[in-house]
């Protein structure tokens, strides 16, 4: 699988949680807009290596909140990715 679509699916912390524990190495795009990830939704995705290899992770900074601030710092999203979130 290369892209995740779940936007607008009510994926909560837990169910971000659970996707940063799977095993996601093909994923290269994840949408979560409009899903109530919040902060620890963001921290677990940021603290995840699944998400090493992403080219896209679609987000609102109103879904994640003070978590943008993991995301700008995760070591291991993708550099171009954390610059979106660094600049929130």
């Amino acid at each position: 699988m290369q892209a995740l679509w779940l936007h607008g699916n009510h994926v909560g912390p837990d169910g971000a949680a659970a996707l940063a524990a799977a095993p996601l190495r093909a994923l290269r795009t994840l949408d979560l807009r409009f899903c109530p990830i919040g902060p620890a939704g963001a921290a677990a995705l940021a603290a995840s290596p699944a998400v090493s290899r992403l080219e896209a992770l679609h987000l609102h900074l109103d879904d994640v909140g003070a978590g943008a601030r993991a995301l700008a710092t995760s070591p291991h999203l993708p550099s171009p990715l954390r610059r979106l979130w660094s600049a929130r």
